[in-house]
């Protein structure tokens, strides 16, 4: 099973879908971050990579280096993200979940699908 929540999850692809530029992941990642809960402000935090949950702010800001940084990291983000109470299982899978988002939004960069999610 999942490590991470599909709050945790979700924010972190609305975090890497805005940094990435992809319309279509955000519409997809929205619809998708809605229908597991999560509010509109929290949807509207997680595309700006912020949140007033602690390990929901660390989690984006996290993500958001790894991309910007193309995976090279300093110690000190790894050492944040333990601080909040990650454990090393869920560390993987917020990296794997950045790759996850990021693959996606390449892929809808590159071929420009029409947007077809629905509220």
């Amino acid at each position: 099973g999942c490590a991470l929540d599909a709050r945790l999850r979700f924010g972190i692809a609305l975090t890497v879908a805005k940094i990435a530029g992809s319309e279509y992941c955000q519409a997809g990642y929205v619809f998708f971050a809605r229908n597991a809960g999560l509010s509109d402000e929290e949807v509207k935090d997680a595309l700006e990579g912020t949140s007033p949950v602690r390990q929901l702010e660390v989690a984006a800001s996290f993500a958001q280096c790894l991309v910007e940084s193309q995976g090279t990291i300093e110690d000190s983000e790894l050492d944040r993200l333990r601080d909040a109470g990650f454990s090393d299982r869920e560390i993987v899978e917020i990296i794997v979940t950045t790759g996850h988002a990021l693959t996606n939004c390449l892929l809808t960069n590159a071929l420009r699908p029409s947007i077809d999610f629905r509220p």
